[in-house]
């Protein structure tokens, strides 16, 4: 069986979740690949931001970033 990265996170979130020390989410800030213009579509928020890690949190007080 393969893996997929959207897998991986599940598992990595389920553990999280289940270690219970701390607060994490999925952050979605994947692009739109827009065949029309034959490029990824700008984000319509300011509030996006490129690069940002798939997998955020909070761990015993400290940011965490995946």
């Amino acid at each position: 069986m393969t893996l997929t990265e959207k897998d991986i996170e599940n598992e990595i979130l389920t553990y999280l979740a289940y270690v219970g020390r701390g607060f994490f989410w999925k952050c979605n800030n994947v692009g739109v690949y827009d065949p029309r213009i034959g490029a990824y579509r700008k984000a319509k928020s300011k509030h996006i931001i490129r690069g940002v890690s798939d997998i955020l949190g909070v761990l015993d007080g400290r940011f965490v970033a995946i």
